[in-house]
C-alpha cells in the first residue's frame, strides 16, 4: 500500500472515532523509515490528541511543523490543541501563522476569535469575527461574534448574535447554551431555566448545560434545586471532574459540612481509583475544606497505583508547600516536572523555591512563565517577590507603593447627601445578593461569603451608580501612571478601562481574606460599604487592608504597608500586588471589589 493510501486509511479510521485502529493502520508507514514523514507526524499528533495524550500530541505537531513549516493545517491544529489545553496566548500566535500561510482558512480565524475572547481581548476578537462574517455568514461565526461582544460587556448585543445564530440553525446546542448564559448575565435567569429544561426534554444531557443550569438556579437563590440538577447529572456521568467538583462546592456553600460535602466525589474515586484527575480534584477540595492530612493520604494512595503521575505529584507538592513543608514540596514538584512540564507545575515549583529562599532557581521558572504570558498576574507577583528577596534595584523600579497604589475617598453620586447615605442605600441590596451560608472553596475568604453574580450584571440602579463612580476613579488613576511602555503595570495603560469582574464580600466577626492576587485583572480594588465597630480587644490594624505580604511566609517579604478602611474609601492597586485583610473581633464588614482591564 502506498504512503498516501496508508495516510488516507488512517485518517478515515480516526474520523470514524477509532484512534487505536488509526494508529494501527499508520504503523506500516511509521515503521518504514527512521525519518518520519511530516504528514505522518501530523497525523500521529491528531491520534494522540484523540487518546487524550496531549503532551505527546503537542510534541508531534511541533515536530511536523519543524519539518514542514509551511503546513498551515499543522499550525491550526497546534493552536487548537494549545487553546484546549488552557494556553490561549500561545494559540493566538499559531492561528495567526496559519492565517498568514492561508488567509482563507476560516477555521483558523474562528479559532483566533475564540482564543482572543478567552484572553478578554474582546475588541480584537470582534474585528476578526466581523472579518469572518464578511466572507460568509455562518452560525459558528455569529456565535463567535456573540462571544467577542460578551467579552466586552456588551451582553445585549451578544444575545442578539446568539439568537441570529439560532435562526440559521435552530438546534445549535452551543448557541443555545450561550444564549442561556447571556440571559443569566442580563438578570433573566428564569428565561434561561426554560432553555435548560427544553434541552433536557430534547434528550440533551451535556455536562456543561447542567453546570450552567445549576448556576442559574443559584442566581435565583434556589440552592437545593441547583444541587438536585447536579446530582442528576452526576448520576449520569459520575466521573466528570468539573461536575463532581461543582456539586461538592455547592454543598459546601450550602451546609459547610466537611463530612458529607464531597461524598459523591469520594465514591467516584473509589469506583475509579486510577482516575488521576478525579483523585486530584478530591484532594484539592479536601485541602480547601481544611482537611489537608486526608487530602495528602488520598494523593499518596493514588501514587501507589500511578507512581509516575505528574498530576498527583504536582498536587502533593502543592499540599506539602501549603502545610509548611516547602523542602519536601520542591522534591515532589521536581518529580512531577520530570513527568510533565506543564504551567501549573512550574508555578507551584517557583512558589516552593521562593519559600525555601532560592529566588534564583525560582526565576528560571518565572521567566519561562512570563515568556508564555507577559501579563500573567500570578507570575508577575512571583517575579516581584523574587526581586524583592534578592534586593534587586529592578524591584524598586518596577514597584513603588506611592505610584502604584491610590486611595480615593469617593464623593456621592447625584441625589445623595453624602457618601454614608449612599452606602446605606446600597448595603441592603448587596446583602440580598449574599445568598449562601459559607464561602466558596475556591475563594480566599475565611468566615464570610462572596456574591456569586457579577455586580455589573445585577441591574440595580444604586449598584450601577457605584460602578460608574468607580470606573471614573480608575480612569483618573490610569491617566496619572507614568509613560513606561515596558513596565508590567504602567505599560498596559490605555484610553479606557472595562470591568472584568465585580463582586461583594461580607466578613463575619473573626473574618479575613488570605493574602492573594487577582489573575484576571490589571487594576484591582477594595471599597468599604459597612465597617465593624472597633473593639478594645482588636489588635493593631484589625480589619485593615494589608499590602505586599505573600500568601505564605517567604524570607524578607513582610507587609509593605496597611491601609485603614473608611466608609466610602476606594483603594486601587495592581492586580499582581499581594493583598489581604487582618481579622477583626465583632460585627460584620461589607465591601465591594472589582478588577479593571485596559481597553
Amino acid at each position: 500500500m502506498s504512503p498516501e493510501a496508508i495516510l488516507a486509511q488512517s485518517y478515515k479510521l480516526l474520523a470514524a472515532g477509532d484512534p487505536l485502529a488509526a494508529e494501527t493502520a499508520l504503523a506500516p508507514l511509521w515503521n518504514a523509515t527512521p525519518d518520519k514523514p511530516p504528514k505522518a507526524m501530523h497525523l500521529l499528533a491528531l491520534i494522540r490528541r484523540a487518546q487524550n495524550r496531549l503532551p505527546e500530541a503537542e510534541q508531534w505537531l511541533r515536530s511536523a511543523i519543524a519539518a514542514e513549516p509551511g503546513d498551515h493545517e499543522a499550525h491550526y491544529n497546534l493552536g487548537d490543541l494549545l487553546h484546549a489545553a488552557g494556553s490561549p496566548d500561545s494559540a493566538v500566535d499559531c492561528f495567526r501563522t496559519a492565517l498568514r500561510l492561508s488567509p482563507q482558512l476560516d477555521l483558523a480565524r474562528l479559532g483566533l476569535v475564540r482564543a482572543l475572547t478567552a484572553l478578554a481581548r474582546g475588541a480584537e476578537a470582534e474585528r476578526e469575527s466581523r472579518a469572518l462574517l464578511a466572507r460568509k455568514v455562518t452560525p459558528e461565526a455569529l456565535r463567535a461574534l456573540g462571544g467577542a461582544l460578551n467579552a466586552q460587556g456588551r451582553t445585549k448585543e451578544a444575545l442578539e448574535a446568539f439568537e441570529e445564530a439560532l435562526r440559521f440553525r435552530p438546534g445549535y446546542l452551543g448557541a443555545q447554551h450561550d444564549r442561556a448564559l447571556a440571559l443569566q448575565k442580563l438578570g433573566r435567569s428564569e428565561e434561561a431555566l426554560k432553555v435548560y429544561a427544553e434541552t433536557e426534554m430534547a434528550g440533551v444531557t451535556a455536562p456543561e448545560l447542567a453546570l450552567s443550569w445549576a448556576m442559574a438556579l443559584v442566581d435565583l437563590g434556589r440552592l437545593l434545586d441547583a444541587e438536585e440538577v447536579l446530582e442528576r447529572a452526576v448520576a449520569k456521568t459520575p466521573h466528570h471532574v468539573r461536575m463532581q467538583a461543582d456539586l461538592a462546592r455547592l454543598r459546601w456553600m450550602r451546609s459547610g459540612d466537611p463530612e458529607t460535602f464531597a461524598a459523591d466525589l469520594e465514591t467516584a474515586v473509589a469506583d475509579r481509583p486510577a482516575n488521576e484527575p478525579l483523585r486530584a480534584a478530591l484532594a484539592e477540595l479536601l485541602y480547601r475544606a481544611d482537611s489537608i492530612d486526608y487530602a495528602q493520604s488520598v494523593l499518596r494512595d493514588g501514587l501507589t497505583i500511578s507512581p509516575e503521575s505528574a498530576i498527583l505529584w504536582r498536587m502533593l507538592g502543592f499540599l506539602l508547600d501549603e502545610s509548611g513543608r516547602p523542602e519536601e514540596a520542591v522534591a515532589a514538584l521536581e518529580r512531577a516536572f520530570s513527568y510533565g512540564q506543564d504551567a501549573e507545575t512550574r508555578r507551584h515549583l517557583a512558589h516552593a523555591l521562593l519559600r525555601i529562599g532560592e529566588p534564583d532557581r525560582a526565576l528560571e521558572q518565572i521567566r519561562f512563565g512570563l515568556g508564555q504570558s507577559a501579563h500573567d498576574q500570578i507570575w508577575l507577583a512571583y517575579l516581584l517577590t523574587a526581586q524583592r528577596m534578592r534586593g534587586d534595584a529592578e524591584y524598586e523600579r518596577l514597584f513603588d507603593v506611592s505610584t502604584c497604589v491610590r486611595v480615593v475617598d469617593l464623593a456621592p453620586p447625584a441625589g445623595y447627601r453624602d457618601i454614608a447615605t449612599f452606602n446605606a442605600a446600597i448595603a441592603p441590596r448587596l446583602d440580598a445578593l449574599h445568598g449562601v451560608a459559607h464561602h466558596s472553596l475556591n475563594q480566599t475568604i475565611r468566615n464570610g461569603t462572596q456574591t456569586l453574580r457579577d455586580l455589573s450584571e445585577v441591574g440595580d440602579p444604586a449598584i450601577d451608580a457605584f460602578l460608574a463612580l468607580a470606573k471614573e476613579a480608575v480612569r483618573d488613576f490610569a491617566t496619572t501612571l507614568p509613560d513606561e511602555p515596558f513596565h508590567p503595570f504602567f505599560g498596559r495603560r490605555r484610553n479606557d478601562v472595562a470591568f472584568s469582574g465585580a463582586w461583594s464580600v461580607r466578613l463575619r466577626p473573626g473574618g479575613r481574606q488570605i493574602n492573594h492576587v487577582h489573575p484576571k485583572g490589571w487594576i484591582s480594588s477594595a471599597y468599604y460599604v459597612r465597617l465593624p465597630n472597633t473593639d478594645p480587644a482588636d489588635p493593631k490594624h484589625a480589619g485593615w487592608l494589608k499590602l505586599g505580604e505573600p500568601r505564605l511566609p517567604i524570607p524578607n517579604c513582610p507587609a509593605l504597608g496597611f491601609i485603614e478602611p473608611r466608609i466610602g474609601r476606594l483603594v486601587l492597586f495592581p492586580s499582581y500586588l499581594w493583598h489581604g485583610t487582618e481579622p477583626f473581633a465583632r460585627d460584620d464588614r461589607l465591601t465591594v471589589a472589582f478588577d479593571a482591564v485596559p481597553v
